[in-house]
């Protein structure tokens, strides 16, 4: 609790810092300063309130600043993934075609539930598509990722590594 304040400090998950910058010193070494400068406070109604709530420091790309993401949602398990488009569908010569071939079908007289059904339809297809094409796509930003996670923990100082594993992590996204 903050002296004072009556905030409570929510715990972080995840990376340990959300700041680096690459600093150099006299006789021209470089070094990497990190901190942790992204925290979320709550007041104690919040905390009753949101018992559940989670705060988790994210991976980024980007090199200096890294995003933190408060979860309130209680029971994460129970709700249905939303549909995420993925960018990488639309450099696929195939993604148009799943598009037009669901589209074209009809599927119902009354036009809204025709298009409600479509977009059900399409999300079907684009996801059946995304897991036989994509998967592994998947599986190498989850590497890079978890790469990126050992660079950082295991070699703090070694901003050469560090800056090849990101660079390996952009390629891939």
């Amino acid at each position: 609790m903050r002296k004072g304040s009556r905030l409570v400090d929510i715990s972080a998950s995840g990376r340990k810092f959300t700041w680096r910058k690459k600093c150099k010193e006299l006789g021209g070494l470089s070094t990497l300063k990190r901190v942790r400068l992204d925290r979320c406070f709550a007041n104690l109604d919040c905390r009753i309130s949101f018992s559940k709530a989670t705060l988790q420091n994210l991976i980024t790309s980007s090199f200096y600043h890294n995003p933190i993401l408060l979860d309130t949602l209680v029971d994460n398990e129970k709700l249905r993934k939303p549909f995420k488009y993925e960018n990488m569908w639309a450099h696929n010569i195939n993604y148009f075609w799943i598009i037009k071939r669901t589209w074209m079908s009809t599927y119902h007289n009354d036009q809204m539930r025709s298009f409600a059904q479509k977009q059900r339809a399409t999300k079907k297809d684009l996801l059946k598509w995304d897991r036989l094409h994509f998967q592994s796509i998947q599986e190498q930003i989850h590497k890079a990722k978890t790469a990126l996670k050992q660079a950082e923990s295991t070699y703090p100082d070694n901003l050469e590594n560090e800056l090849e594993v990101r660079n390996t992590l952009n390629e891939v996204l």
